[in-house]
């Protein structure tokens, strides 16, 4: 996964690679970049870190014995875009109004609020390993397709402001 982004005056480049070979593929994109005239300088600053996120369902884990984990600490991290806040904000709502129910087995009550934010995550998963699979990525670029809409995208009568007139 790449990026480049414009921040404070300074243009910024990069990507998320596997461990053993990414300068490698980090200097192959820079070069490859070339061809669609970007001219790197010298690099004011250059940081690495090690990016872990949710592979599989079992990664997602909610705690026990009445400890919560919410965020990056519970897997709830985008496995196709790596990022994280919006879903520790989510699981840490789920976990306010979890307790302020009450229920008698508490971290069973939160893993059962966190399921539809597990399976929207779980299908970010899916998403990741189609887009890192070099065959399909190339058939999915080649096909066209930008978004596949949801239902949401599409008004109803019954959410339509005209539907209301």
């Amino acid at each position: 996964m790449e990026y480049q982004r414009d921040k404070d005056g300074y243009f910024i480049f990069g990507g998320a690679y596997p461990m053993k070979d990414g300068q490698t593929r980090f200097t192959t994109l820079k070069e490859k970049m070339s061809a669609f005239q970007f001219q790197f300088g010298k690099a004011v600053k250059s940081e690495k870190c090690t990016v872990l996120f949710p592979s599989r369902w079992q990664d997602f884990v909610c705690g026990k014995d009445n400890a919560f984990l919410i965020g990056e600490a519970a897997g709830f991290i985008s496995a196709s875009s790596l990022e994280g806040i919006s879903y520790a904000l989510d699981s840490a709502e789920i976990l306010r109004s979890v307790l302020l129910k009450q229920p008698e087995k508490l971290n069973t009550a939160y893993w059962r609020a966190t399921r539809k934010l597990r399976l929207k995550l779980f299908g970010k998963i899916v998403k990741s390993r189609c887009l890192t699979a070099p065959a399909l990525r190339k058939w999915i670029m080649r096909s066209g397709v930008a978004h596949i809409p949801q239902l949401k995208d599409y008004p109803t009568r019954f959410t339509s402001p005209t539907s209301r007139m």
